[in-house]
């Protein structure tokens, strides 16, 4: 097995406080420039707590001068030019799923295992919707609220700008 390359001092943000024994979280992130050959900076963003995912697409949304990545149960913000953490939130207990842009708003839409997190662009929260069980099945960004499922098959109705969720129907349990 190849051994990593250290990681220098000053590229390592530490999200919150670690305890020897606990799990770990570690998301690598980088920009390039040029014709995506050449390395402007990169960032190890570690974080205790909770389980891990594979890396996807639904792990990072970018704007003009953020980039908002999901670490474990927390969301970093980064800023683009410099790398540099701007700010982090834990926006689950255990672990977080997706991360979506909210069009029409600058706001963050967050999945996590037992919560679905509302943000805004400084990093609170403006809400945080629970389930009966946590939020495995289909997952879908609506024109007007969320669609989501637990893992009993409980299809419940988020709205946008309250945070207000309700069970409008019984889907596919998990696993199916």
């Amino acid at each position: 097995m190849e051994q990593a390359e250290a990681a220098p001092a000053s590229d390592c943000q530490v999200l919150n406080e670690l305890a020897r024994g606990s799990i770990f979280n570690i998301s690598v992130v980088q920009a390039l420039g040029g014709h995506g050959d050449v390395q402007m900076w990169r960032r190890y963003l570690l974080a205790e707590g909770g389980g891990t995912t594979s890396v996807d697409e639904n792990d990072v949304v970018c704007s003009a001068d953020r980039a908002y990545v999901i670490v474990g149960p927390f969301v970093a913000c980064l800023a683009v030019d410099t790398g540099a953490l701007v700010w982090a939130r834990q926006c689950d207990d255990y672990i977080c799923f997706d991360i979506h842009a909210l069009l029409g708003t600058d706001d963050l839409i967050v999945r996590g295992e037992l919560e679905i997190v509302r943000l805004s662009p400084d990093g609170s929260i403006r809400w945080s919707a629970g389930a009966r069980d946590i939020f495995t099945g289909p997952f879908v960004l609506g024109p007007d609220a969320i669609i989501a499922t637990d893992f009993n098959g409980d299809v419940y109705r988020i709205d946008y700008e309250t945070g207000k969720s309700m069970i409008i129907g019984k889907g596919t349990a998990y696993p199916h």
